[in-house]
């Protein structure tokens, strides 16, 4: 069975420079390492070790990597991942075979050769202990200059920066952390917010509760009990209802980001190593946050239930004037804020879903529906060019005739995906940076995209090498090239890593623009035959009926197999699943799941709050309804009276949260990830504020309906 498996390649002494030694096996050696050596050798993960059942034969056992063998020659630990951030790698490659991973004559097997122009590797490294970081950088400074002085054409100008390895960047250039330590900033903010309504509920909690036990503290006070060991008892309480709330938290937070990179394998197509075991770290982290939930939303009404005074209460009825209100002061400025902090993570869920809808709904440039891909490597097939190419063009003659297909070709890159290539493009006076993808004949037909001036590329010319080489463009690179004139029949040349131009390639055909991915604005292109440049690894497009697509899939595959059974198919899916589980969009899509979560969750909390708070209020105003029933008030009066009461503290409540909501979408909109969502979004806005005001009239209804309902001489019987 084929699959694919994220590879590295790596020096002779890589393991040994990182201190890590190996479960099994050995290291590459320097002769592995020499460029062009051809070295048939790999050592794997400890993750491939185990799935191949921790067989204690794995060393010297061959592996098939893009149609070469390698011999397993060592197993790293289970510990180490590589120097790859997230991604977990599955085998590693000495230099002495980068021609298996790049194929043959591709730009890294010739640059690990002889390339100086090469600027892919990455160089790892750890420091002597006592050596900081710039001390290393001016030992480093005469080894640039020295390179500076012997290849001026490429390391001119330019020096070795010393850079502690970066979380999260995977190129040879330094990179900061700070953008991807601000969106978990910001997510924490996110967390910290419905923890914050967690414990605004629980301070209400206590506070009712406390009310209802103030006879049975006075009473304790009056009997001797000291106001320390009762203010530890109310502590008590309250760490314990934190304490199995953080269990709880830690079980389904560890549930919920499995599930998180359990996905996000799938949608890269590779493991994703991120440990999310709760660690001692987690666990203090945990607790210290039990603890001063406890400590500042449960410390409060523990103070307000042990004062001393409240020996009085033996003495006292229910109050119904203004030491009511007092009480109930707290109470109700803890709901409001609650109320405020659920409408701004609403808002901001409203706001991620209204970004998916949009990116969604994006217009790529080209017609999604119909679209089926079909990914296929000739190399795995171990298939030269001459090979490679009479598969393809089999393929495509195949699929073509099959019976419900309109169009059919092929292309290097597709839009919306993980791999992109450029290349310099220059005309006589400009040079500009496009999008390079390699394409057969029908490519522009089977997108449904109209070819604006000139032609598409041949039958002839995607098999076959053009005695005239050329192009086609795009057309906003048309315009950036030749702004004055006419491009078709122009000539341009690309431009090489050293600055020289290729050969002359005359324009003959220009198309409308497309997008690379969601969240890019159009960006140039610039397309090439497949005849004048072959491809091992290509992808095939198909059009179909509209609604076909789905029934395409298994003739599709069939078709491909009967044309060269040994073409491996490595993805099959329609255009528009290849749109929905790109990176951009899933990401989109995801933030608008957690925030969705965060905001039903806080919901939820804020109207069993809101509940609470009124079923509180009402029970202790239960014989004042009485009385007020049995003087001729109507119950329908009663409840909209008391409707009102809740109505102002949601107000409150609404008002305040629009307003942090505002300011929380601004925050968000730092991540690019809230596409073409306005800020003051009336949909948005008034759509949250309606569903929390009809959570919290809810909640404030029940308890009030039910209270009216007491008969007023049961309300009135002395307790």
């Amino acid at each position: 069975m084929t699959t694919r498996a994220l590879t590295r390649l790596v020096s002779s002494n890589y393991f040994s420079a990182l201190g890590i030694r190996l479960a099994a096996g050995r290291a590459f050696t320097a002769a592995e390492e020499r460029p062009n050596s051809a070295a048939a050798v790999a050592i794997g993960s400890h993750a491939y070790w185990r799935r191949h059942g921790f067989a204690p034969d794995i060393i010297g056992r061959i592996v098939v990597v893009n149609g070469r063998p390698l011999t397993i020659v060592g197993v790293a630990p289970e510990t180490f991942h590589g120097t790859m951030p997230v991604m977990s790698i599955e085998l590693w490659l000495p230099f002495g075979a980068a021609d298996v991973v790049a194929g043959e004559g591709a730009a890294l097997a010739n640059g690990v050769a002889h390339d100086r122009g090469l600027q892919t590797l990455l160089l790892a490294g750890t420091l002597r202990s006592g050596i900081s970081i710039a001390e290393a950088e001016s030992k480093l400074a005469p080894l640039a200059a020295g390179l500076a002085a012997a290849y001026p054409q490429f390391n001119r100008d330019q020096k070795l920066v010393v850079h502690t390895r970066s979380r999260t960047g995977i190129g040879p250039r330094p990179r900061s952390d700070a953008a991807p330590a601000a969106g978990a900033t910001v997510l924490m903010a996110i967390a910290s917010l419905v923890l914050i309504v967690a414990c605004l509920n629980l301070a209400n909690m206590l506070l009712a509760r406390g009310s209802v036990r103030r006879q049975e503290i006075a009473i304790r006070l009056a009997l001797g009990g000291g106001r320390m060991r009762i203010l530890r008892q109310l502590l008590v309480e309250g760490l314990l209802l934190s304490a199995m709330g953080s269990v709880a938290a830690l079980a389904i937070g560890w549930l919920a980001a499995n599930r998180l990179i359990a996905g996000m394998s799938n949608l890269l197509g590779m493991t994703i190593f991120i440990d999310v075991s709760p660690d001692s770290r987690v666990v203090a982290a945990t607790a210290v946050a039990c603890v001063m939930s406890t400590v500042l939303f449960a410390l409060v009404p523990a103070w307000k239930l042990s004062r001393a005074d409240l020996v009085a209460s033996l003495k006292q009825g229910t109050p119904i004037g203004p030491a009511r209100v007092r009480r109930a002061a707290l109470p109700a400025f803890l709901v409001g804020t609650q109320v405020a902090l659920s409408l701004a993570l609403l808002v901001a869920a409203g706001a991620f879903v209204r970004a998916g809808a949009n990116a969604a709904s994006a217009d790529p440039g080209f017609a999604l529906e119909g679209g089926v891909l079909a990914e296929i490597d000739a190399r795995l097939a171990r298939l030269g060019e001459a090979q490679g190419r009479l598969a393809y063009r089999n393929v495509l003659e195949r699929v073509r005739a099959l019976p419900g297909v309109r169009a059919a070709s092929a292309a290097s890159i597709v839009p919306f995906g993980t791999s992109r290539d450029t290349r310099g493009v220059r005309s006589a006076t400009q040079t500009f940076s496009a999008t390079f993808t390699v394409i057969g004949a029908g490519y522009f037909a089977t997108l449904g995209l109209p070819v604006l001036n000139g032609r598409e590329f041949t039958g002839v010319e995607e098999q076959e090498a053009a005695a005239e080489p050329v192009v086609i463009i795009d057309r906003e690179l048309a315009q950036r090239l030749f702004p004055a004139e006419n491009a078709l029949g122009q000539t341009v040349q690309f431009v090489g890593r050293d600055e020289s131009p290729g050969a002359p390639m005359r324009i003959i055909g220009i198309v409308p623009g497309v997008r690379d991915d969601i969240l890019d604005a159009e960006n140039t292109h610039v397309y090439v035959p497949f005849g004048q440049h072959y491809r091992a690894e290509m992808t095939l497009h198909v059009r179909t009926a509209p609604g076909r697509e789905a029934a395409m899939l298994e003739p599709i595959r069939l078709a491909i197999r009967d044309a060269d059974d040994r073409l491996p198919v490595l993805s099959l899916r329609t255009m528009t699943t290849h749109r929905d589980v790109t990176p951009a969009l899933w990401a989109i899509s995801f933030a608008a799941r957690l925030f969705t979560a965060f905001g039903a969750i806080a919901l939820v909390l804020a109207t069993v709050g809101v509940y609470g708070l009124r079923a509180h209020l009402v029970a202790q105003r239960t014989r004042e309804l009485g009385i007020r029933i049995a003087l001729g008030a109507t119950r329908g009066r009663v409840i909209r009276q008391l409707l009102r009461e809740g109505a102002r503290v949601a107000a409150t409540g609404v008002v305040a949260g629009i307003l942090l909501a505002l300011g929380l979408i601004q925050v968000l909109r730092q991540s690019e990830m809230l596409y073409k969502v306005n800020p003051f979004d009336p949909v948005i806005l008034s759509a949250a504020s309606l569903l929390l005001v009809a959570a919290v009239a809810a909640a404030s209804y029940v308890p009030t309906r039910r209270a009216v309902r007491i008969d007023p001489a049961v309300a009135l019987r002395p307790e």
